[in-house]
């Protein structure tokens, strides 16, 4: 999986949508919602998916490192 975005860069996220009125970008996981048990689709690979798309569609890629943004579908 990629690396996860930071609570910083997500809370920049929001600021960024908040500003420019846009919809939140997805909710990201707390530190304990994976169960840590190697799921197929883990909770935290539906949320980079998902960041990625919200962070493409409204152009904030530079927000995130290019490892941050997901891992590949």
């Amino acid at each position: 999986m990629s690396q996860r975005p930071s609570p910083e860069q997500h809370a920049t996220l929001r600021e960024l949508a908040a500003e420019r009125d846009l919809p939140k970008p997805p909710r990201r996981p707390v530190d304990g919602e994976c169960c840590e048990r190697g799921c197929g689709l883990c909770i935290w690979d539906v949320y980079l998916i998902s960041l990625r798309r919200w962070v493409t569609e409204h152009g904030f890629e530079s927000v995130l490192e290019p490892s941050d943004k997901e891992p590949s579908e």
